[in-house]
């Protein structure tokens, strides 16, 4: 059921159920629903999740190094978005072991899809702690289309991904291990 208020151009809809087919007739509506508290937006031909300010989500994210999938505990990972715009923050601690000198790459929440654009453009920042060197590293976070956040030295060479060897952190992640990221992006 859905109800108008008048001068706001807001529509209040209870479920999904409720929400119309997107289309360019209704770009740029605005429609809010209760059952899950998002704000929307239609942009032509989808819905567009807004966050309100304060809005925040939790999802577990994948954590890897190369391509061994790394155990770990999850002590925050959050997002919101306004618009097209994601940010992700995340913190964990490394439960099992990875691969050294291989990539430390960490999943996005999958309904904040990297808009397509070039890569190595840093648009976070990182911190690896090394627990058995007691070695903090930092690193630039760049987001690829395919819903990964990769980690880049923030010396060495221009394709230098954290974890490689020859970047400040290349040894294997192991128990006790640390990973924090803050990144902020454009959705599709």
């Amino acid at each position: 059921m859905a109800k108008a208020f008048p001068n706001t151009g807001v529509t209040v809809i209870d479920s999904s159920a409720d929400l119309p087919a997107a289309s360019a007739a209704l770009e740029g509506v605005l429609m809010f629903q209760k059952d899950t508290n998002e704000l929307k937006i239609c942009d032509g031909s989808s819905w567009i999740v807004t966050s309100l300010a304060g809005s925040w989500y939790t999802y577990t994210p994948t954590l890897y190094q190369g391509a061994t999938v790394v155990s770990k505990t999850v002590d925050s990972a959050r997002y919101t978005r306004m618009g097209k715009t994601g940010i992700v923050q995340v913190r964990m601690t490394v439960t099992g072991s990875g691969t050294a000198n291989s990539g430390l790459q960490v999943s996005l929440p999958t309904d904040l899809v990297p808009a397509s654009r070039g890569s190595f453009y840093p648009q976070g920042i990182a911190t690896v702690y090394d627990s058995s060197a007691a070695l903090l590293a930092m690193a630039a976070v760049d987001v690829v289309t395919y819903g990964l956040a990769i980690f880049f030295s923030t010396s060495g060479t221009f394709d230098n991904s954290m974890g490689n060897s020859g970047t400040t952190f290349s040894a294997a992640l192991a128990n006790n291990d640390r990973i924090g990221f803050t990144v902020t992006y454009e959705c599709t």
